[in-house]
């Protein structure tokens, strides 16, 4: 007779896929850092990119920052992502090898990485680990 608790220990196990692409998740610089929390909230997002005129990127902010915002006492209501926000982000370009963007991933420390053309914001790729700390 099959064990069939054996039998599924002995599957092989799936492994996940290091990064996904997402659908950016955008909010305008004079935006509040409460605003951002919402919409991360209510998309089940991890960052908003910050975008101007153009859908041009100015930064990103994130679940980190919003924490290191309240830690030092911001008001979430009056503070506005403009001041928060991580500026001039690592960017890649559509359709960099997967081998790169996981090196840029990793070298910078990062969990967002935008995907830019000429500066104006088509995507944005998540590093799905913990270990990007």
């Amino acid at each position: 007779m099959i064990d069939a608790i054996a039998l599924r220990q002995a599957e092989p196990v799936r492994q996940a896929e290091p990064v996904r692409q997402l659908e950016p998740v955008t909010l305008a610089p004079h935006d509040s850092v409460a605003e951002a929390c919402r919409v991360m909230q209510r998309s089940n997002a991890t960052a908003v990119l910050i975008v101007g005129a153009g859908e041009r990127l100015l930064g990103i902010f994130t679940g980190r920052d919003a924490v290191r915002c309240m830690a030092e006492g911001c008001d979430p209501q009056q503070t506005r992502l403009e001041w928060e926000m991580t500026r001039g982000p690592v960017t890649v370009p559509p359709g960099l090898p997967m081998p790169e963007v996981l090196r840029i991933f990793q070298q910078a420390g990062i969990r967002h990485l935008p995907v830019c053309t000429d500066g104006q914001l088509r995507g944005v790729l998540r590093r799905e680990d913990d270990a990007a700390g």
